[in-house]
């Protein structure tokens, strides 16, 4: 711990952090303007919700 502090109100800390980390690999996504569920959708009882695009 590095130190106290308050947010507002109520006390806190100020944590350090320590350890390390191995990149095990990259990924790319490809979105099509054409496809009309590219935003994703969602499926619930009541019907389905299509997100907009960008």
């Amino acid at each position: 711990m590095k130190g106290e502090t308050r947010v507002g109100d109520l006390p806190a800390i100020v944590p350090t952090i320590e350890g390390w980390a191995i990149r095990t690999g990259t990924s790319q996504i490809t979105l099509d303007d054409r496809d009309p569920y590219m935003a994703g959708f969602s499926v619930t009882g009541t019907g389905v919700t299509v997100y907009p695009g960008p």
